[in-house]
C-alpha cells in the first residue's frame, strides 16, 4: 500500500520536483523544508487505514494480474483492475 499527498495547490509539481531533483540523491537530507505537523497527519492517516485493513475479517486483494499477487498469492482471491482516474 503506497499512500501519496495530493496533487491540488501544487502538490503534483512539488512531488516531481523532489523526484527530479532530490530522491535519492545527496540533497535528499534533513536540510529541506518539512512540514512536521502535516507529516504526523499523514502518518497517523497511514496507520489508521492500515490497522483497518489488518483488522477486518477480510484480508487486502492482490489486483488481478499484479506481479506480486501472482508471486506470493497466486490461489488467493484477486481484485479486479480499476482504470486510473488521471
Amino acid at each position: 500500500m503506497f499512500f501519496a499527498t495530493g496533487w491540488a495547490n501544487g502538490g503534483e509539481a512539488a512531488w516531481a520536483d523532489f523526484l527530479d531533483k532530490h530522491c535519492h540523491q545527496p540533497s535528499d537530507d534533513m536540510s529541506q523544508a518539512f512540514d512536521w505537523q502535516a507529516g504526523a497527519r499523514f502518518a497517523e492517516a497511514n496507520y489508521r487505514v492500515t490497522r483497518a485493513m489488518a483488522d477486518s475479517d477480510t484480508p487486502p486483494q492482490w489486483y488481478q494480474g499484479d506481479f506480486f499477487g501472482d508471486l506470493f498469492a497466486p490461489r488467493a482471491l484477486k481484485a479486479r483492475a480499476v482504470k486510473s482516474m488521471k
